[in-house]
């Protein structure tokens, strides 16, 4: 159980946050290397300890399909797309001892993640936040975020 973070810490990470890019370790390396930079996104930490996540491929939103909300009946094509985008909303903790995260997801699009949590390891310096997925499925890569004003 996560105590809610001292004001400090939450400021440290509060604000509105663009991906920037991401990296990976190759296994037994140290070496972080730019990897799979296809992607956008937006991380917001909100400063009464909510945090939403939004990523996709580049230039998601320029679809050129007919996108029908709340209708299960679409073409597949439109399926497909809808199923690129990675999003979740909910509660964020930080350990400001050991610089970990951990967001408590409310709701995703991902419905096995209902109610799961995600700790990551964080860096931040200026403008600029690392976070570092530290579950055994992710291991090994880190998402880039700058601070957007």
């Amino acid at each position: 159980m996560f105590i809610p973070s001292p004001k400090s810490a939450s400021s440290e990470l509060g604000g509105f946050w663009k991906l920037d890019g991401s990296e990976r370790k190759e296994e037994g390396s140290s070496v972080w290397r730019e990897w799979n930079s296809g992607w956008q996104g937006y991380l917001l930490y909100g400063d009464e300890g909510g945090v939403a996540l939004h990523l996709s491929p580049l230039n998601y939103e320029q679809f050129e399909g007919e996108v029908r909300n709340f209708s299960s009946e679409q073409p597949d094509s439109v399926l497909r797309h809808l199923a690129l985008a990675y999003a979740y909303i909910g509660s964020y903790a930080v350990d400001a001892n050991r610089k970990t995260v951990t967001h408590s997801k409310r709701a995703s699009n991902n419905p096995s993640e209902w109610g799961e949590s995600s700790v990551r390891r964080y860096q931040r310096s200026g403008d600029t936040l690392w976070l570092e997925p530290l579950e055994e499925r992710n291991a090994g890569m880190r998402l880039r975020f700058v601070k957007t004003r």
